[in-house]
């Protein structure tokens, strides 16, 4: 297995290890961890706990720590935008034992983070100042206050509402749910007197290395001795000494290392640092610190260099967010969360809006991830005192982390500017420091990048025609089904045609919606405020999460239908910035579509497979790659094809059927042979076939009945054209002429409109056949037929085609051809959440099984393209320019679609893709209907609870 392979498989048990608790035996040299607290929201630790106001207020109990405390039934919850705020305050108390070991050393307490005032008191004594800013780590030296090898006592008042008017503004006044609690961990530091308080590292990727080491406490040390380890613990460098003058307290040690291996987001090569302080030959104090040898630039009216190649960011937004625990997080969700943001082929990530646990930023440094890590400011900044001890706090806790790549000073509005001077003077890097801004705020251009969120498209096209870097750190707003993936190709093809388009960041990864504690345990996404996500708020996967997959992927496959003419020859473009596609591999299928309802489950029976390395191509080249084809390969449904990266994680699966809708329909439909029985009475026609019987109007040629061994079909009233024709043909009185005929051993029935026409002929097995054309406007959103089928009636479906997720106009992407299967759920947007959706539009049919209560309603076609519409989404809580039109009817079957906007732009406002403008066109389709009822064997089991995620291969 590949040593990187490796890596990315036991990064949490390697993060674990590196974070192992010495034993009191350790040696004196080295700081020592004692945790109060749990490490995370899977492993709290219970401390005494009293709410002054709200739910269980008035009296002392227990409650987890780390947490929120709405989670655990106290207080009250807010949404950042509501007036006026709980404001209860939640004391803790908490005993601990300190080691007698510790007698000659300094002791600490560490807050990771407390929302929102904090003062601390040890055995009834004041810690240190009031701590003010919620998401921050903050110290206090606890030396003189702790009992050794004795009990103590800890008491903590945490203020969810903030003291300090701007903090007060800056995180609490904000569009995201604000909490109260020590949500994240504590633990106690023992460290010599004499001690390496902080180490700011530069790493570039030629090798050039600088460290900053802040030193501390009496005077002794006369030294500091750095070497630098790679992965494996080897040294990369010989050790350098550096010798300190008396008084200071900063030493800057610089070095040079040959051969590295630099840190990229496609290849996370990570060193360790080992800074030790000394006096003479002996150790007083040790602290290894972790980096990656890499050189991010800005370069004005260009664009944002990695390692002197030129990036584009394929970004999201990420809250610091679970369902059932609010902020407090443990290392797997961590973890979790950043492999499925590597998993949607994203290089980059913005923490919004604040810096996120340690554990995240860590997760990045291993996976391979560029972090935008923020300070707290949401259209409100803090004031310059507390905010410079808050810019400091975050920066030193976090500036050798190789993902960091900028540093964000606030967010829309809330920026200070008094503290960008501080980001310099923190960071030896020196990353460059943007303020995001909204489009419609001027200027949105700060230190030379314009970063405005959710620009218009044609805005957006004026941004890339200009000569200034563009960035939006906020596109696309996600909401319900729209958004993030809507919209995106036509916005992503904008940016990579630009010389300064430096990509951007989409709103945002998941919904953000909360357990009620108070409300049953409902899930609460404050209406349309907090599902903005690409993902669930238990990270649900939409359709969006496969689009992006498929835009984003650094390989890029073009699999259009064979020709008579094809070899396996399959173009192939490599969008990496630094990998040769050599470094990857192909995987292929040959594959059947299995009958719907039959055993397994799988989209695809697979008849052959094989691997092909992949070609060399650097980055930015294209080629092709050729897979050997058997002999019989025309005799399958389907191919699908899978790039799998250097560390064997696949990146997509292409496919395309083989065959058309045609074929597949011709094995399968038999009209059978004998005649069929027609009778009229009271203006509906009777056609009896076989088992089935089916009237029709004789005024409009709809189907008005359809039955079979007692049981009546519940699909009526078609088809019905949309858009419906309301022109009256010359010389007629009606807007339809319907007429009927025997045509062979069948029954005909016709329908003609001004521009419109259908034709159903009943076939002698039951089969009926329905073939239309109609003229539609190419700006309609939607055109084709329509039935009627309460929604009530239906359990479920077997789909051939395009799956398992619904479509968009603009967002096509994504879906893959296979068999899926599906029980009808009924999802409210924001309330609840099961993917994939049973209702909308599905692309590229093949096949329908509609399974109800009375029996499965079977629907072929031969027409390529067809969408089968399937009953009408909820709309939520949509804004109206997000909500996207659909037909009359309940089942439909369409030659165009909607498209559908984003929460603060309508589809008028993206891009081609979602704005049609094309003159009148004709459009020609059919299907077939047969209807099966649970007494025939016909009749099909029920589908499975959700399809088989095989896309992911």
């Amino acid at each position: 297995m590949p040593l990187r392979c490796l890596r990315a498989l036991l990064a949490p048990v390697l993060f674990a290890a590196s974070f192992t608790v010495p034993s009191a035996a350790s040696s004196p040299s080295v700081s020592e961890i004692r945790y109060l607290s749990g490490t995370g929201s899977d492993d709290p630790v219970d401390w005494e706990f009293f709410c002054t106001k709200g739910r269980r207020s008035g009296e002392w109990t227990t409650i987890p720590v780390p947490s929120n405390w709405e989670f655990h039934g106290f207080g009250s919850y807010n949404y950042g935008h509501d007036r006026p705020k709980a404001d209860e305050q939640g004391k803790y108390r908490h005993r601990f034992d300190v080691p007698a070991e510790w007698s000659d050393r300094q002791v600490l307490i560490v807050f990771e983070g407390a929302m929102t005032d904090t003062e601390v008191k040890v055995n009834g004594r004041p810690a240190g100042p009031l701590h003010q800013g919620g998401f921050y780590q903050f110290e206090h030296d606890i030396t003189d206050l702790v009992e050794l090898g004795g009990e103590n006592l800890l008491e903590v008042t945490v203020s969810k509402v903030s003291a300090n008017e701007s903090v007060e503004r800056a995180e609490r006044l904000a569009d995201f749910w604000v909490f109260g609690g020590i949500f994240r961990p504590v633990f106690l530091m023992a460290r010599p007197h004499r001690h390496i308080h902080s180490v700011a590292i530069d790493a570039r990727a030629d090798g050039t290395f600088s460290a900053r080491v802040h030193h501390a406490g009496p005077p002794g040390a006369d030294a500091v001795v750095l070497e630098m380890l790679d992965d494996q613990g080897l040294p990369v460098a010989p050790a350098i000494r550096h010798k300190l003058e008396p008084g200071t307290e900063t030493a800057e040690l610089t070095t040079r290392a040959a051969g590295v291996r630099p840190w990229s987001h496609e290849s996370p090569n990570l060193h360790h640092a080992r800074i030790r302080l000394m006096k003479g030959a002996e150790i007083l104090h040790e602290k290894t610190e972790r980096f990656g040898f890499r050189t991010i630039e800005m370069r004005p009216g260009d664009g944002f260099y990695l390692n002197d190649r030129k990036i584009r960011f394929k970004g999201v937004n990420r809250h610091c967010f679970w369902p059932d625990t609010g902020r407090a997080l443990s290392r797997k969700i961590s973890y979790d969360d950043a492999r499925l943001i590597k998993g949607m082929n994203m290089n980059a990530v913005r923490m919004a809006h604040y810096p996120p646990d340690k554990h995240f930023l860590d997760a990045c440094d291993e996976l391979g991830l560029l972090v935008i890590n923020e300070l707290t400011g949401w259209h409100d900044a803090y004031d310059t005192e507390v905010g410079r001890k808050l810019v400091t706090s975050m920066i030193r806790r976090d500036v050798n982390h190789p993902s960091i790549i900028i540093w964000s000073n606030g967010n829309e509005g809330g920026h200070n500017s008094d503290l960008v001077d501080d980001y310099a003077r923190l960071d030896p890097q020196k990353r460059h420091v943007i303020h995001p801004t909204p489009s419609w705020v001027s200027p949105s251009v700060f230190k030379g990048v314009d970063t405005a969120h959710y620009p218009t498209y044609q805005d957006h096209l004026k941004r890339l025609a200009g000569n200034t870097i563009y960035m939006p750190t906020e596109f696309l707003h996600g909401l319900y089904d729209g958004g993030a993936g809507a919209g995106l190709a036509d916005y992503w093809q904008a940016i990579k045609a630009s010389s300064v388009g430096a990509g951007g960041f989409i709103w945002a990864l998941t919904d953000e919606a909360v357990v009620r504690t108070d409300q049953d345990g409902r899930l609460d996404a404050d209406g349309n405020h907090a599902p903005d996500g690409i993902v669930g708020p238990y990270r649900e996967k939409s359709g969006s999460h496969d689009t992006i997959r498929e835009l984003w992927s650094p390989v890029q496959l073009s699999l259009e239908a064979p020709g008579p003419d094809f070899d396996g020859r399959i173009p192939v473009a490599n969008e990496y910035l630094f990998n040769n596609l050599n470094q990857c591999r192909f995987e292929w299928q040959l594959a059947d579509f299995p009958e719907p309802g039959t055993a397994g489950g799988t989209p695809h029976h697979v008849k052959y497979r094989g691997a092909l390395p992949g070609p060399d191509l650097p980055p930015g080249a294209a080629g092709e790659i050729r897979i050997e084809l058997p002999r019989k390969w025309r005799e399958c449904d389907v191919l699908l094809v899978t790039a799998i990266d250097p560390v064997g994680a696949a990146l997509f699966t292409w496919s395309q059927p083989l065959r058309g809708p045609q074929q597949y329909r011709d094995a399968r439909l038999k009209v059978g042979e004998g005649s069929v029985l027609t009778s009229e009475r009271d203006g509906e026609l009777t056609v009896v076939a076989g088992p089935v019987t089916a009237c029709f109007d004789l005024s409009t040629g709809r189907l008005a009945s359809l039955h079979r061994g007692g049981h009546q079909a519940a699909l009526v009233n078609g088809p019905r054209f949309v858009p419906e024709p309301t022109r009256i043909p010359d010389g007629e009185k009606s807007a339809v002429r319907v007429s009927h005929e025997a045509s062979g051993n069948a029954h005909a029935i016709q329908a003609r409109h001004a521009h419109a026409s259908f034709r159903w002929t009943v076939h002698p097995s039951g089969w009926l056949e329905l073939e239309w054309q109609m003229d539609a406007s190419g700006s309609s959103d939607f055109a084709g037929i329509t039935f009627d089928h309460p929604e009530a009636e239906t359990l479920g479906k077997h789909w051939i085609g395009r799956g398992p997720h619904r479509v968009w106009e603009n967002r096509m992407q994504g879906p893959i051809f296979g068999t899926f299967s599906g029980l009808h759920n009924d999802p409210v947007p924001g309330r609840s959440w099961a993917e994939p959706e049973f209702k909308g539009c599905f692309a590229d049919m093949f096949r329908l099984d509609l399974i109800t209560r009375k029996g499965t309603l079977k629907f072929l076609t031969d027409t390529s393209g067809l969408f089968a519409r399937i009953h009408t989404p909820h709309p939520g809580h949509e804004p109206k320019r997000a909500t996207a039109a659909f037909p009359e009817g309940d089942i439909s079957f369409l030659h165009t679609i909607p498209a559908i906007g984003t929460k603060f732009r309508s589809i008028h406002q993206l891009g081609p893709e979602s704005v049609r403008e094309s003159p009148v066109t004709r459009h020609r389709g059919n299907i077939y209907l047969k209807y099966a009822t649970p007494q025939h064997s016909e009749a099909d089991p029920a589908p499975a609870s959700s399809p088989n995620p095989a896309r992911d291969s």
